[in-house]
């Protein structure tokens, strides 16, 4: 995937010069805080966030947009990038969700890019729908499977 708009917004939203890195800075917590309320404004989700780390969520939204992009640049989802579809279809996060989230990402990033461009938007989405399709996709493997052995 060479995709150099959307790693340049990514540098410019996280204040960082590589894609998958996250700077220290107040403006990235803030970022986050951003996303979130966004993203939780939807009440059927609000519920879903009762009680969660607020930080502790940034933190895995910050590892899952780098699995996310990964899946993306080399063509296939990561172990890591299974682990958290699987995750997803647990706790009963579908499509709909996804794609809400994908808005509310969106809408932040667009907020925080001081370079966004009409083309932004589909530079993010060139990185992350790969990614998105894939947790969307994801099917629980049937575990009541016999197995055979001796």
């Amino acid at each position: 995937m060479e995709n150099a708009e959307f790693i340049s917004s990514y540098c410019r939203v996280f204040h960082t010069d590589r894609l998958g890195m996250v700077g220290d800075d107040p403006l990235v917590d803030r970022f986050f805080r951003v996303f979130y309320d966004r993203f939780i404004g939807n009440s059927d989700i609000a519920q879903m966030f009762e009680g969660t780390d607020m930080q502790h969520q940034a933190a895995m939204l910050k590892a899952s947009l780098f699995e996310l992009t990964s899946c993306a640049l080399f063509g296939k989802p990561s172990p890591e990038l299974t682990r958290l579809a699987l995750l997803h279809k647990r706790r009963g996060i579908d499509a709909k969700m996804l794609d809400e989230w994908l808005a509310a990402l969106l809408d932040t990033v667009e907020t925080f890019d001081q370079g966004w461009r009409q083309t932004t938007e589909r530079a993010w989405r060139l990185a992350l729908d790969p990614g998105i399709a894939y947790v969307k996709g994801f099917e629980i493997p049937n575990s009541t499977q016999a197995v055979s052995g001796p």
